[in-house]
């Protein structure tokens, strides 16, 4: 299943704890309280900050997302120097796909509240966002630092959504990573032996190292209970690219010995953008032995495994996963 790989699931639609715990009233426009005056005389601006806020945030609790980007828009632009309202546009403009510009209104409160890098929650959510931009290496550095920061009320569960993750950034860079893909893998599994989608991610990367015989078992872990392979498109999966999906199907379909659905799967990989990767002459040799009826599907040994696409799971119905996941 040749190319960058990253599942990701959102485990938790992450929006900084602190501002999701309650939905907060609008603040009513009426004179300003002594103490907003003598605010407001520390810091100009502050009044229509707060009012801003204050909007914005019942404005994203109604999923009315891009009025609450204009409510926090004018909230940056009352006070620039709050990170409070730039860390809210990080999480509208994420939750509206916007997604570069979510990391750059992120490190930019980032650099105003130097705290956040040691916020689970918003390292989870910025890990996932980079993937999303296919920034792998910076991804890879935000899970790397959450993982310490992990405590041991955020359960197996999360602990192996992490651990997954991190390993799927790691094996988008390509074949160098793969070493270290693996050993995240199965840490994952450490936390949690039936987390399926840490059984697709090590199963394809032991297939990408060229362990065709134990990359073929854990993909029958990952199937077992699951022949419909429905791990990989349910809870918030999703693939980078998207087409990455076939390798994980045709890698399914081999390892139930069900030869003509794994070719359809090569061949739409391919197809869709992997053909112009290494893993064309594969495709080659899958087409050459579809000519002989009898033979079972046979893997590449000589081909380049070289990752060029990259799948990641999420975090929210179960184990935030998967090919990729999000979220702590």
């Amino acid at each position: 299943m040749g190319g960058s790989y990253q599942k990701l699931v959102l485990r938790f639609v992450v929006m900084a704890r602190t501002c999701l715990a309650l939905l907060l009233m609008m603040v009513p426009r009426t004179a300003p309280a002594e103490s907003d005056f003598w605010a407001e005389v520390r810091r100009p601006g502050i009044g229509a900050y707060r009012q801003s806020i204050a909007e914005g945030r019942v404005l994203f609790e109604q999923r009315r997302l891009r009025e609450s980007l204009d409510a926090f828009d004018r909230a940056a632009r009352a006070l620039a120097d709050d990170p409070e309202g730039h860390l809210w546009r990080g999480n509208v403009l994420n939750e509206l796909g916007r997604w570069r510009e979510a990391i750059d209104a992120w490190e930019r409160a980032r650099e105003l509240e130097p705290s956040l890098l040691d916020d689970r929650d918003h390292t989870f959510q910025m890990a996932i966002t980079f993937s999303r931009v296919l920034d792998f290496p910076r991804a890879v550095a935000e899970y790397e630092r959450l993982i310490p920061r992990l405590e041991a009320a955020d359960g197996d569960e999360l602990r192996a959504v992490v651990f997954a993750n991190c390993a799927e950034s790691l094996m988008a860079q390509g074949p160098d990573h793969l070493g270290a893909a693996v050993r995240y893998y199965r840490r994952s599994l450490e936390h949690t032996p039936d987390y399926k989608l840490a059984h697709w991610g090590l199963a394809v990367a032991l297939d990408r190292q060229g362990s065709d015989v134990e990359a073929r078992a854990e993909a029958r872990r990952a199937l077992e209970g699951d022949e419909q392979m429905m791990a990989l498109v349910t809870g918030g999966v999703f693939f980078v690219p998207d087409y990455e999906i076939h390798w994980y199907r045709a890698l399914g379909f081999e390892a139930l010995g069900q030869r003509e659905p794994a070719l359809g799967e090569w061949r739409s990989y391919l197809a869709m953008g992997g053909a112009t990767g290494p893993w064309a002459d594969r495709l080659r040799q899958l087409d050459a032995a579809s000519t002989q009826p009898n033979q079972a599907v046979t893997r590449s040994r000589g081909a380049s495994r070289h990752p060029s696409g990259a799948p990641r799971a999420r975090a929210e119905d179960e184990p935030r996963e998967r090919p990729r996941e999000t979220g702590p």
